[in-house]
């Protein structure tokens, strides 16, 4: 995102169809992921530099699919436009949610892992990864749900519905 926070709010306020909420979910748990690499940064813990390293990534993989998530949507109100393709435009806008559920639940364990482990002056900012990690989690799983509910294939349900349990 090359663009300011106010100007993302003011996209996502807007009458338009993205940035909406897959977007927001997915940068919502980017943003628990950048606290959780910021505790590990001051933390001294053996663990410490494995769990930045890995929120770091986090961070970088939720934000990006913050922007396929946006891409995704508008393919599948193209398909509506065009009559045509609905079916793997919604599997493809259901996989990224998906996506982001896995990985907002891997940020929350590692936000909560470095709340136990981290630096102590910090506990307060890992919770709050971990808080933010988990709202991305249940705002990812509601699109990803509501997406199901138009998805005839039944075999791609059932392999969504376990991605989302196992993630949890």
């Amino acid at each position: 995102m090359q663009q300011t926070l106010q100007d993302y709010l003011n996209q996502v306020a807007a009458k338009r169809p993205v940035p909406g909420g897959g977007s927001v979910a997915a940068y919502a748990a980017s943003l628990g992921a950048s606290l959780a690499e910021k505790v590990a940064a001051y933390s001294r813990h053996p663990g410490a530099g494995t769990a930045r390293r890995r929120a770091k990534a986090l961070r970088r993989e939720l934000a990006h699919l913050a922007e396929r998530d946006a891409q995704s949507y508008l393919a599948v109100v193209r398909a509506l436009k065009h009559r045509r393709g609905l079916a793997a435009a919604l599997e493809a806008a259901t996989r990224i949610p998906v996506r982001v559920v896995q990985l907002a639940s891997e940020t929350r364990q590692l936000a909560l892992s470095l709340a136990r482990h981290g630096n102590r002056q910090l506990k307060s900012d890992a919770a709050c990864a971990a808080h933010l990690s988990a709202a991305g989690v249940r705002a990812a799983a509601a699109i990803a749900r509501a997406n199901l509910k138009h998805i005839r294939s039944q075999a791609f349900i059932a392999r969504m519905n376990a991605a989302l349990r196992s993630a949890r």
